[in-house]
């Protein structure tokens, strides 16, 4: 009786081992120990953010495919302090990497730090961090191109000279370095232009209207707005007209949202441009991790920039996606 009790076992120990050489012969990653992706973003409080998500589910679900092995987990935050728990209780998880568009740049510096000194993988997305040093990869849109052409523009159009409102972004690297980069190129290529105002709409489309409603009180002539971006620009275009002034001449966003190539695409004579930055570039952060975990490229590249470019009239049709969240 234990003789034949021994033999069932060893029975059943032959085909699981069968069983499993089965399933580790193809696909290869099914043999692998599963890796762990945590991913933190902001919540859709406006149009790229939206299409933030949008793009990191798509791919997700794309990477997850193609990799069996790797899983992700997905976390919405709609400000610092609940992202800051959020990524507390992902360092307890303990997973392989971390994948985070900060809500706010300083504020979730610190936890990146902890998180990337306790030896796991720190990918930061857009709104760098205000220590470089607290993270392992950075992917972003070149901001300090994005200031600068939005300066170009915005100069070229007004001859050089002229007086303008600026609506600033979420406080953050991002925000400081586009303003950075549009100031240099007003002060050294057009110093005949006054920034008259400067102040912060969060890249909000009701933040735009409050601001812009705000600017046409204070300033009876106003050449030119730079809202930085297109969800706050239609904000800022609904006060405009609801004013029934005629006196500005441009106002100019930023993102590539699809409205904003629509009005482009259509002629609208105050919205004659926007300089893109594509929220599609949480796809790049997201395929750069895969890689870097599952030695599935080697590279030893920290920072990947997407480069900004110029959509007017002429050029709009190429980026004009209507079936896109943004």
């Amino acid at each position: 009786m234990q003789r034949l009790s021994i033999i069932k076992r060893v029975i059943v120990v032959m085909i699981s081992l069968s069983v499993f050489s089965l399933f580790c012969a193809n696909p290869p990653e099914a043999c692998a120990l599963s890796q762990r992706i945590a991913v933190s973003l902001p919540a859709a409080t406006h149009g790229w953010t939206a299409g933030v998500l949008w793009w990191a589910r798509k791919a997700i679900a794309e990477m997850e495919r193609i990799h069996p092995g790797v899983h992700f987990s997905l976390v919405i935050a709609r400000d610092a302090p609940g992202q800051i728990k959020d990524m507390e209780r992902i360092m307890e998880s303990k997973p392989d990497a971390v994948v985070v568009l900060p809500v706010e740049s300083a504020p979730l510096t610190p936890v990146c730090d902890r998180i990337k000194r306790s030896g796991i993988l720190t990918v930061v997305v857009d709104r760098g961090l205000t220590d470089m040093g607290a993270q392992d990869i950075y992917v972003c849109g070149d901001n300090a191109e994005f200031g600068m052409r939005c300066g170009e523009f915005l100069g070229d159009f007004l001859g050089g000279r002229g007086e303008i409102v600026v609506m600033t972004g979420v406080p953050s690297v991002i925000d400081r370095t586009r303003v950075e980069g549009f100031s240099r190129i007003l002060e050294g290529k057009y110093p005949n232009i006054r920034i008259l105002d400067r102040k912060a709409a969060y890249w909000l489309p009701a933040e735009g209207y409050k601001l812009m409603a705000y600017y046409l009180k204070r300033y009876p002539k106003i050449d030119a707005v730079w809202c930085q971006d297109d969800d706050v620009l239609i904000g800022a275009l609904q006060a405009y007209r609801e004013s029934g002034r005629n006196d500005v001449r441009l106002m100019l966003g930023g993102g590539g949202s699809k409205l904003v190539v629509k009005k482009i695409l259509d002629g609208d004579p105050l919205v004659r441009a926007t300089i893109t930055y594509p929220p599609r570039m949480i796809e790049v952060a997201l395929r750069v991790c895969v890689e870097r975990i599952t030695n599935d490229k080697q590279t030893t590249q920290t920072t990947f920039v997407v480069p900004a470019e110029v959509v007017t009239r002429e050029n709009a049709k190429d980026h004009y996606f209507p079936e896109s969240v943004y």
